[in-house]
Formats: C-alpha cells, structure tokens, sequence
C-alpha cells in the first residue's frame, strides 16, 4: 500500500471510530462520513474535518461524564492523525471514566 493509501486508510479509520464516540455521546457530527473507496479521500482537508471534529467532541466530553469507550475512541483518533502531543489531557480523562465503573 502507498504512503497516500496508508495516509487515506488512517483517515477513514478515524472518522470511523470518532463517529462512533459521538453516538456514545448522542451527538451528530457535521459534515458526511468518508467515503469507504480509499482512493477517493482527499487526506489534507480529511483531517482537517476530523481535527474539528475531534476538538468538538473532546469539549463535549468535558461537559457531560462519558464512558472509557467515548475517551479510548478520541485517543485512537489522535494516534492515527499522528497527533500524540493531545493524548496526556485524553488519557486523563479515561481514566477518571475506568474509575466510575460500578459506581
């Protein structure tokens, strides 16, 4: 697979399991899913749709207590957009989720 076709399956990859975060959340997130054809993706203004989107739904966890599931999901988003320096704030609250398990 090339570069690009790794850069387009990353970002299929993302919207994918952001999408499924905002269900935890019920939320709908703007803008329409990508596209399951890869080489159709267009990988520069992908992420910076799923970047917004991934800022939108990190201010939505802040506000209501969601599950580990909801923070894992915005955690693998940030790994595959290569964005690891917004992890520690991500892994934070993930595990604040793990310890209201049974409470």
């Amino acid at each position: 697979m090339s570069s690009t076709g790794r850069d387009q399956k990353k970002m299929w990859v993302a919207d994918v399991v952001l999408r499924r975060a905002a269900q935890l959340a019920s939320l709908e997130l703007p803008g329409p899913r990508l596209p399951t054809e890869l080489d159709s993706i267009n990988v520069p203004a992908a992420r910076e749709a799923i970047l917004r989107n991934l800022e939108l739904l990190e201010a939505v966890g802040r506000t209501i207590p969601l599950r580990g599931g909801f923070w894992r999901d915005l955690m693998r988003a940030c790994e595959l957009l290569d964005r690891r320096d917004r992890m520690p704030p991500l892994v934070s609250q993930y595990r604040v989720a793990l310890q209201r398990v049974g409470t």
